[in-house]
Parts: C-alpha cells; sequence; structure tokens
C-alpha cells in the first residue's frame, strides 16, 4: 500500500514541479531540491544512528511517529505554491480548442457536439526517453544494494566503508547537483550530459569490480573512487532526465507526460535489485562489466531518442 501511495505521489511531485517552477529555471530548482533533500538524508541517517545506538523501544517508536507527522508539515505548504497555467492551454491539461462547449451536454447523442474531447496520448518517442530513463535508474540500486554486497562479501574493505559511501555521495550531491543542473539547458546540453553521465556509471562499475582481491587500505581506495564516480554519473545523468522530462513533455498534459516517465522510474527501480545482483554480484567482474555496458549503451541511445521526441513535439 505505501509503495503504491509513494509512486503515485511521485508522478504528483513531478506535475507540480512542471506547474509551479519558472520554465527557464526550473532544472536549477529540481536540483536544488534534490541538494536538500540529500541534506534531509545526511540528518535523518545521523538521528537514526543515534536511535539505533539508543536501543530504546519508545525511541524507536517516536522516530516512527515523527517521521509520520513530518508529511503534515509538507500539506500545510501547499496551498501556498503558486501554480503556472499552461502556455496556450488552460490549467486543465488540455487547450482551450479541446474544451468541451457547455452546451454539448445538451445536443443530439452522436452529434459532433455531443463527443467526448480527445483522450491524451503520450508520444512514442517519450516513452522511448522514459523507457531509456528507466535504464539509468538502475545506478540507484548499484549503489544501495550492489555497492554494499560487493564490499561486504568480495572486498577486504572495513565494513564503516558501507556508511562512508553513502555519506561521501550526499556530501557530493549536495555540493554539485545545483551546479551542474544550472548548465543543463535544452535538449542538446541533457543528452550531452545523460550520455557522459551513463559512461561516467560504466566506469564505476569497472572500478568497483577491481577492488576485489586487494589489501584493506587499496580496496578502500578503489571504492572511494568507484563512488566519487558513481556520484558524478548520478548528479549528470539526474541533470540530463529532468530537462529531458520537462522539455520534451507536452505543457497541456503534464500529468499524463510526467506519470508516464515516472511509471519508466519506477519500473527501473522495482527491476534494479533482480538485475544489479544477477549481473554484478552473481558474475563478478563479467557482471559488472555488463552492468556499465548497459548503463553506456542507453546513455548513447538517448541522443537519437531525444532528438525524434523534440521534432515529434515541435
Amino acid at each position: 500500500m505505501s509503495t503504491a501511495v509513494d509512486r503515485a505521489a511521485s508522478a504528483v511531485r513531478q506535475a507540480l514541479y512542471a506547474r509551479a517552477f519558472d520554465p527557464r529555471t526550473r532544472v536549477a530548482d529540481r536540483a536544488a531540491i534534490r541538494a536538500v533533500t540529500n541534506v534531509a538524508i545526511g540528518v535523518g541517517a545521523a538521528t537514526a544512528a543515534l536511535v539505533l545506538q539508543a536501543d530504546s523501544r519508545w525511541l524507536f517508536q517516536a522516530a516512527i511517529v515523527a517521521n509520520a507527522v513530518s508529511f503534515l508539515g509538507v500539506v500545510a505548504l501547499l496551498p501556498g505554491i503558486a501554480i503556472r497555467e499552461p502556455a496556450g492551454g488552460s490549467a486543465a491539461g488540455i487547450s482551450a480548442a479541446e474544451v468541451p462547449d457547455q452546451s454539448a451536454s445538451l445536443a443530439a447523442p452522436g452529434s459532433p457536439e455531443a463527443r467526448p474531447p480527445a483522450k491524451i496520448r503520450v508520444a512514442r518517442s517519450y516513452q522511448a526517453v522514459s523507457a531509456l530513463n528507466a535504464v539509468m535508474t538502475l545506478q540507484f540500486a548499484f549503489f544501495d544494494i550492489g555497492l554494499p554486497l560487493w564490499l561486504l562479501q568480495d572486498t577486504r574493505a572495513p565494513r564503516f566503508m558501507v556508511s562512508g559511501m553513502l555519506i561521501l555521495n550526499t556530501v557530493l550531491v549536495v555540493l554539485f547537483q545545483v551546479r551542474v543542473a544550472r548548465g543543463v539547458t535544452g535538449i542538446a546540453a541533457a543528452t550531452r550530459a545523460t550520455w557522459l553521465g551513463a559512461l561516467t556509471l560504466a566506469g564505476a562499475c569497472v572500478v568497483t569490480a577491481c577492488a576485489k582481491g586487494l589489501s584493506p587500505v587499496a580496496a578502500v581506495a578503489v571504492l572511494l573512487l568507484a563512488g566519487v564516480l558513481l556520484s558524478a554519473g548520478e548528479v549528470l545523468t539526474q541533470a540530463g532526465s529532468w530537462t529531458l522530462r520537462y522539455d520534451l513533455a507536452d505543457d497541456r498534459a503534464v500529468g499524463a507526460y510526467q506519470g508516464v516517465f515516472n511509471a519508466g522510474t519506477a519500473a527501473g527501480q522495482m527491476a534494479g535489485p533482480l538485475v544489479v545482483t544477477q549481473t554484478a554480484i552473481r558474475h563478478g567482474l563479467a557482471g559488472w562489466t555488463e552492468l556499465g555496458a548497459a548503463f553506456a549503451l542507453a546513455g548513447f541511445a538517448m541522443v537519437p531518442v531525444a532528438r525524434r521526441a523534440d521534432a515529434a513535439r515541435s
């Protein structure tokens, strides 16, 4: 139940961002939200560590209740958000030409006046962009599942490096996400950031695999390098995906388009644990290479597919 609500909320948030942010600064604003989110993740992780260390039942319960109550603060802020009217259309998500006349309900059945408005159809090229972005989403399973399992099972690095990698990623995203996103404006810049980020993720896969069999000190150094590459790939691909998901969408049907893009993201997150464990964790260097190749191929394929989607939208 919570997963279904979370996925639905994510699609609605993306549509809200598209309506509330100025299109000229939308990606930078989205990056700022991601940076703040990572700061909150760091604070939450530190708080959780203290709660776990205390090992108190009432503290566990208090932490869960506090987390639930925090969502009420978000609800209180929502009415103050100004919603931008779509260019050339109504706020309902369709153009004025598509809004049926109120007298249509009085028209004779079967007459042109009585026909319902045309259904919203998301362009296939946009769906293809969403599918390629779903492949990029595998990076989060790489970081959350593949990297910790590989570190603990196949390297001699100390266990505290699992938390260290999370801290490193959080700091790098906070420092660089907004800066990078400001430079990703337009479809050409977005596709360039995407394939460059995809290559960086592919490099992170290979470097991670090289940590096996090394001394503890060498393994730590190699894994830190992999963490830097992974964070750089995340910053680049996220900036690119935000530009693509907003700029390629029909401004009259933001909800439908963001729902499709979010469905691709959800599919990637759902498949991520299985893909990562069945490639990298199960087959070692060969598996890491396969995962890296998937990132690289998806990144390069994004260039022609996004161009086609841009042409179709125009």
